[in-house]
């Protein structure tokens, strides 16, 4: 079995020098990959050399028009001709809001400033994941309509009515391309924000000024490599540590020799392992040892939460004593109702600065950890979610209920 041997592999690499912190990210590794084979953990998806990773988020993003918050992606199907448009528009918005943010005109309070790059980054995060939900859904399409052996009337099933041409070949490669080299770095950004680490939040932007001043030739170059991990389908935002550390002898015995011995024998014993369970493992296992062999680690862990200022890393804001929607859940209430109806759309950047108040209002819950109730912290997940994902429906459903439920915990109700 590929997977047993890579594993011996792993064992022969990390014990043919005894040095931390290898031993420790070893010793991690297996670890995690006890508890997938448990069902208690999922492999951590990494971008691929072909950039096509099932588990990514993007395959999660709404694919129907008509359920679309931001509609964009025009229909009839996307060209690539006019996915570079549309990114170029995305990518100028981009560039005068990081503009605004370092250059402001007058007096503009900083959080605010930093609570509108959010919507910005976020717009944009969604734009290259519906795009690339679309484009595979089409790549998906044209290798099912390719096969010779479909029947006629299930060709026509698949193709459908004639709404949507025959999709661009050329378009699935360089959406991926597009997704992955702007989306780490807007991850990155995004989760500074979540934070609520401001000069984290500086450099995040700063670096993504830096991209956009570079020419086409030298972008294309700044793809993100494979085996960085990326956000999992229907999962919060992760945050990507990278470095090199320096490799010194260990003090300590490692555990890390039983460790892998419990997993060899758990997965050489296993008769019935779930289908495709081994094949999804052996990729992480092969990303560990080139990691252990470059010495340069990526680890991946949630977002942690600023919540008083330390030496060297400021605020963006401070902690709240309320929040809009507490303060007037009934008002809270009749603006979720007048989104589920359909009365505020896209149209008029309703949607947007919802999010941004939703967002706010996570981060209140994040200062205030006992104000949250586990059901209003569940809806508000899912609304954020719904927005991310690109679906009026879900966005919508749960706000109204998150709205619901403060109402009813204030007990205000209509007069």
């Amino acid at each position: 079995m590929l997977l047993l041997s890579a594993l011996l592999d792993l064992h022969d690499l990390v014990m043919a020098e005894r040095v931390q912190p290898r031993h420790q990210m070893a010793e991690r590794a297996v670890l995690h990959w006890m508890h997938v084979v448990e069902g208690k953990a999922s492999v951590q998806p990494r971008i691929t050399p072909s950039g096509v990773v099932p588990q990514a988020f993007h395959f999660g993003v709404e694919t129907n028009a008509d359920n679309w918050i931001d509609a964009c992606v025009p229909m009839p199907a996307p060209e690539r001709a006019t996915f570079d448009a549309r990114l170029g528009q995305r990518l100028e918005a981009l560039r005068a809001a990081l503009e605004a943010y370092f250059h402001p005109s007058g007096y503009r309070n900083s959080s605010e400033q930093c609570d509108r790059m959010l919507v910005e980054l976020s717009r944009l995060s969604r734009f290259l994941s519906t795009w690339c939900a679309v484009a595979e859904r089409q790549a998906e399409r044209a290798a099912w309509t390719s096969r010779r052996h479909l029947e006629p009337l299930l060709r026509l099933e698949i193709v459908g009515t004639g709404r949507e041409p025959p999709p661009d070949p050329a378009l699935p490669a360089r959406v991926r391309d597009a997704l992955f080299t702007w989306e780490p770095p807007l991850n990155e950004a995004i989760v500074a924000w979540e934070e609520n680490a401001l000069q984290l939040l500086d450099r995040s932007l700063q670096a993504l000024e830096t991209l956009l001043e570079l020419p086409e030739a030298e972008l294309g170059g700044r793809r993100y490599p494979a085996g960085y991990p990326v956000r999992q389908r229907g999962r919060p935002r992760i945050k990507v540590q990278r470095f090199s550390p320096e490799q010194r002898p260990t003090r300590s015995k490692s555990i890390f020799g039983l460790r892998l011995q419990q997993l060899v024998q758990r997965v050489d014993e296993w008769d019935d392992p779930p289908p495709g369970l081994w094949e999804e493992l052996l990729p992480d296992v092969e990303n560990m040892m080139g990691m252990i062999r470059s010495n340069e680690f990526m680890l991946v862990s949630g977002p942690g939460f600023w919540n008083a200022p330390r030496a060297g890393q400021e605020l963006i804001r401070g902690r709240p004593a309320a929040h809009p929607f507490l303060l007037d859940p009934m008002g809270f209430f009749k603006k979720a109702l007048l989104f589920h109806n359909r009365t505020y759309t896209e149209a008029g950047g309703g949607p947007d600065m919802m999010f941004q108040q939703l967002q706010q209002f996570m981060r209140y819950g994040r200062f205030h950890p006992n104000a949250l109730k586990r059901p209003v912290r569940a809806a508000l997940d899912e609304a954020l979610r719904g927005w991310e994902e690109n679906r009026w429906d879900t966005f919508t459903e749960s706000m109204l209920r998150l709205a619901e439920l403060l109402r009813n915990e204030t007990g205000d109700s209509p007069a």
